[in-house]
């Protein structure tokens, strides 16, 4: 480990950026992979968001690199790569290196960005090891932002014309977006800024019912400068916490002020090809009192579904016998009606640790969660201070999201592991009493798989995690029990019944065992030629991307977008620059396939 306070006093990190920039663009330029590798680390990796593969690919190591780099930047071509200003960072817990952002021209076609990160070798001189390469603009086709907007008076024509094109009357939307959530609001912006015609279809009768409609107390436990949407930041009065009621009202805020599509109490019935023209053929439903349908044909589909689609209920047997009130967490609003009532919450997520949170201060008489696997447990004291930064800060008076963003998602994810373990122990350590407590319970904690913490489980599990707003400390208090260990084998008339032969009396089970893989969710939605041609969705492939999601998923034309708030800000641009790269006959479809 390398830390700042080892390295040569005075050092002028920028002199050394510069002195190791000006080599790197050259050989880039020339298409010189030899050369290239000379400059980085025997243990180096080189991202690429689309700049020169039009994928989400991770290369690492030295022959890995040089097949990539041989075979696409003479294909190609940069030119004026243009190095920003170096900053040093000290990761303390991992090690130290120099980044920069940079800049360059790709192909004549586009605008790319790039991130460096230099570090100290044992010899003294520093070397690259993580670079990173994205497409950032098409050049002829900018968003129509700021000198780009429209200039032009309207005279009493905006309300007519404004509906005009969200009932597309006569005109196909080139992308159809089945679903309203963040990532379908964020990809129907990004397109709406590059002139794609865009429909939402949403079934919910209000844009953001999907916050609106779940358990009341709902907040997001990640603070407001992680969760920013394109485009429009939240005002400085916003809370830095967002109950989630409030964010469905932001949500048709932003449709509304951005003029975006949307059809709400809108089902999408079926997606199909045509046999004959290979073209999307998508039957959607808009209810209400007199309901129509309308079959579109889109060029494009992106399914943004969300997690939460179809409730994930195992079939416990004898739950048909169970005399009271069983409900899953989609169903459940409120535990006020539960006062003086046994509950028993199965599953130990975070919707299972809010719910019986809740029901603890309603008075429920007794509380109990049900937990089959351990549990990933941070106090949100920690989390927020350890798991919400990249390279900066995402904070009060930070530098700009977009810039945050980029240095962030600019990590290869076996670097990010490296943080993420280093910085989980830390956290860990600070929150040792609370998982001595928990343990004492006979509550069952782990560090996350491979120890890496939170967002590691976010990107291989999306689950098996809890942000600790109070739920774990009424669990070592004793305010709510724990039954760990013995599985549930089913319900009588009166409780759940267990494999060790103990069971636990209760008037109310809340199901709180989340939802359905989206692909399962997709594949529902999807004519059968089109569903088995659908490959994973999520988890990390062997290059550590995230399968399937915001990029090639196996059905030409179809899109996933799936992920938080802020994954969904960033990756919403590449797929939008993808399509709209299509549309104008700069893309063929064809990605980089070794």
């Amino acid at each position: 480990m390398v830390s700042t306070s080892t390295l040569p006093e005075g050092l002028d990190y920028v002199a050394v950026a510069n002195k190791w920039f000006d080599a790197f663009g050259p050989l880039v330029e020339r298409g010189d992979a030899t050369g290239v590798l000379d400059l980085l680390t025997e243990d180096s990796f080189w991202r690429d968001a689309l700049a020169l593969t039009w994928d989400l690919r991770t290369f690492d190591g030295p022959a890995k690199i040089k097949r990539f780099l041989d075979d696409r930047l003479k294909v190609v071509k940069f030119t004026n790569l243009k190095l920003g200003g170096p900053s040093l960072v000290d990761n303390s817990l991992v090690n130290v290196w120099i980044q920069s952002i940079f800049t360059f021209d790709i192909d004549g076609y586009g605008l790319g960005t790039g991130v460096l990160r230099l570090v100290p070798t044992s010899t003294g001189e520093w070397k690259g090891y993580t670079i990173y390469t994205s497409l950032s603009r098409l050049k002829d086709h900018p968003e129509q932002l700021g000198e780009h907007r429209n200039h032009l008076p309207n005279h009493g024509k905006w309300l007519e014309q404004r509906q005009h094109e969200a009932e597309f009357v006569d005109e196909e939307p080139y992308v159809l977006v089945v679903g309203g959530g963040h990532g379908g609001v964020h990809i129907a912006a990004r397109l709406k800024h590059l002139g794609v015609p865009t429909l939402v279809v949403e079934r919910n009768a209000r844009i953001g019912d999907n916050w609106r409609n779940r358990y009341d107390i709902l907040c997001l436990h990640d603070p407001v400068w992680h969760n920013q949407f394109p485009y429009i930041p939240f005002p400085s009065v916003w809370p830095t916490f967002t109950p989630s009621k409030k964010l469905g009202e932001w949500f048709e805020f932003y449709v509304s002020a951005l003029e975006l599509n949307v059809w709400t109490s809108s089902e999408v019935l079926l997606v199909e090809k045509d046999s004959q023209s290979n073209e999307w053929r998508v039957k959607v439903r808009r209810t209400g009192p007199n309901p129509t349908e309308r079959v579109f044909r889109p060029v494009h589909v992106i399914f943004a579904l969300g997690t939460e689609v179809t409730p994930h209920i195992p079939d416990f047997p004898g739950k048909e016998k169970f005399k009271g009130e069983m409900i899953h967490t989609s169903k459940f609003k409120s535990a006020k009606e539960n006062a003086g009532k046994r509950v028993l919450v199965v599953g130990a997520g975070t919707s299972g640790h809010d719910i019986a949170w809740e029901h603890v201060n309603c008075g429920a008489a007794e509380v109990t969660i049900y937990q089959r696997n351990p549990t990933y447990i941070v106090s949100h004291k920690e989390a927020v201070a350890g798991i919400t930064r990249g390279s900066y800060w995402y904070e009060e008076g930070g530098p700009p999201t977009h810039v945050v963003d980029l240095y962030t998602y600019s990590l290869p994810r076996l670097v990010s592991k490296s943080l993420l373990k280093a910085v989980t122990a830390k956290m860990a350590k600070a929150d040792k009493d609370l998982h001595a407590g928990l343990e004492a319970k006979g509550f069952r904690t782990s560090l996350g798989d491979d120890d890496a913490g939170l967002i590691w489980l976010m990107w291989v599990r999306a689950g098996g995690f809890y942000l600790d707003v109070g739920a774990s400390t009424m669990i070592v208090n004793g305010q709510i029990r724990v039954k760990s260990g013995p599985e549930l084998q089913g319900f009588d008339e009166t409780g759940a019944l267990f494999d060790d032969g103990s069971k636990a009396e209760a008037d109310v089970v809340v199901i709180a065992t989340g939802y359905e893989n989206v692909r399962e969710s997709i594949t529902k939605l999807c004519a059968p030629e089109i569903s088995e041609k659908i490959k994973p969705i999520w988890g990390l492939d062997g290059e550590y991307e995230l399968n399937s999601v915001w990029r090639d998923c196996g059905v030409d034309k179809m899109w996933i977008a799936f992920g938080n708030i802020g994954a969904s800000r960033y990756h919403s641009s590449l797929v939008a620059l993808q399509i709209k790269a299509m549309k104008e006959g700069i893309f063929n479809g064809e990605r980089y396939s070794l």
